[in-house]
């Protein structure tokens, strides 16, 4: 495990944080297509229900388990800069020395 000094540590865990975030929220965007189709008819509730428990045991599970893992927010950060979650902005300048090359490698 890597060790940062605590004003990057904690950046990193704001970052970390704001990444899963994003995530979630992309998910939930796929969740609330079933809602809609629900509303409009296309689907019945038993149908709505069981999407709602396949987000809620497969993708939140998943995400929830990825992102509660202390000590290696700077794996977390990198990687979703690398998959588009964060962009490179979001990223201080004291703290993307630190990331870029991970970055980089998760690009490959």
């Amino acid at each position: 495990m890597q060790e940062f000094p605590k004003p990057v540590k904690r950046k990193m865990q704001e970052l970390a944080g704001q990444a899963y975030e994003n995530e979630l929220a992309q998910e939930l965007s796929k969740l609330a297509e079933h809602f809609e189709a629900w509303k409009h008819g296309e689907i019945n509730s038993f149908d709505l229900s069981d999407f709602i428990h396949e987000f809620h045991q497969g993708a939140a599970r998943e995400l929830f388990n990825r992102y509660n893992t202390r000590g290696s927010e700077h794996v977390l950060v990198a990687g979703a800069v690398g998959r588009g979650l964060l962009k490179r902005e979001d990223i201080p300048d004291e703290v993307w020395p630190l990331l870029e090359g991970l970055v980089g490698r998760i690009q490959e």
